[in-house]
C-alpha cells in the first residue's frame, strides 16, 4: 500500500486486536490485526511493510506495558517516529471526564467519548464490545456520567471452560434458550446473557440521560452482538480511531 508523505497512523491497541487507520484527509483507510497469543513484531511487519511517509503515530492503548514498549520500539526503528500514547484528561474537546480520578479512565474509552461527541450533541450511550465490554453515558452537555465494564464473550466462555469440567467449547450456529447440547448451551447462554446485560444497562442510561438518546455500537465483537440487541443503535466500527484522530488533530 502506497502511503503519501505526511500521513498520520492511528492505532487502537486493544487486549487482543490492534486496529489502525491511515489519515491523510480526505483519505481514511482502516485495518486490524488479531494478535492474541501471537508475536506482535512479525504481524506489524506484515501489516505495515509497505507503509512509507508516516509522519506521526498516535496510539490509544489498553495493552500491557511490555506490548506498548514493543510497539514503540518497532515504530521508532521502522519510521524513526516515536508513537504518542494518549491518556484521559479532565476536560477536552467538548467532553468533561466525570471520573473521580480522570487519568484512571482507559484511553480507549476516552477516545470513544471524544469520537462520539463529534458525531452528535445529543445524549449518547457508547457500547464498545471487545475483550471487555464497556457501556458509557455522555450527556447532551458533554458530561461523561460514568459507565460499566463487564467481561466480553471470549472471557466469559473462557471462564466457563477453565472453571468447569468437560463442558467443551461453544459450537454451532444455534442460538436458543432451549439449546440441546452443552456446547450450544454455552454459546447461547453467554451470548444471550451479555446481550441482555447490555440492554439493561443501556435502558438505565436512557432513563438517566433522557430523550433523545443515541446509542453507538463499536468494538471487535460488535457484529456478533448487533443482531441480538433489541434497541435502536448506530454501528461505528472505527469510533475509537475517529476520536483518536480528533485528539491528534487538536494537539500541538
Amino acid at each position: 500500500m502506497t502511503v503519501p508523505t505526511g500521513t498520520r497512523l492511528l492505532i487502537d491497541f486493544g487486549n487482543s486486536r490492534l486496529k489502525w487507520a491511515l489519515s491523510n484527509p480526505p483519505e481514511w483507510r482502516t485495518g486490524a490485526i488479531l494478535y492474541r497469543d501471537r508475536a506482535l513484531a512479525p504481524l506489524l511487519e506484515t501489516a505495515f511493510e509497505s507503509f512509507s511517509g508516516v509522519r506521526e503515530v498516535w496510539v490509544s492503548s489498553v495493552a500491557t506495558p511490555e506490548m506498548r514498549e514493543m510497539l514503540a520500539t518497532w515504530c521508532a526503528e521502522r519510521w524513526a517516529v516515536p508513537p504518542r500514547f494518549i491518556a484521559a484528561v479532565a476536560q477536552s474537546l467538548g467532553v468533561h471526564n466525570g471520573y473521580r480520578d480522570p487519568a484512571q479512565l482507559g484511553a480507549d474509552r476516552w477516545a470513544a467519548l471524544v469520537g462520539a461527541r463529534a458525531i452528535s450533541q445529543a445524549p449518547l450511550c457508547i457500547i464498545d464490545c471487545g475483550t471487555a465490554i464497556t457501556i458509557d453515558g455522555l450527556s447532551a452537555v458533554g458530561e461523561f456520567v460514568g459507565g460499566v465494564i463487564l467481561p466480553g464473550l471470549v472471557l466469559q466462555r473462557g471462564a466457563l471452560a477453565q472453571g468447569t469440567a468437560a463442558l467443551g467449547a461453544p459450537a454451532g450456529a444455534a442460538l436458543s434458550c432451549q439449546a440441546r447440547s452443552t456446547a450450544e448451551a454455552i454459546g447461547a447462554g453467554t451470548l444471550i446473557g451479555i446481550a441482555g446485560a447490555i440492554e439493561r444497562i443501556v435502558a438505565e442510561h436512557h432513563e438517566i440521560l433522557g430523550e433523545p438518546m443515541l446509542a453507538l455500537l463499536t468494538g471487535g465483537d460488535a457484529a456478533v452482538f448487533a443482531p441480538h440487541l433489541r434497541f435502536s443503535f448506530t454501528e461505528v466500527p472505527d469510533l475509537v480511531l475517529r476520536g483518536l484522530e480528533r485528539i491528534a488533530t487538536c494537539q500541538p
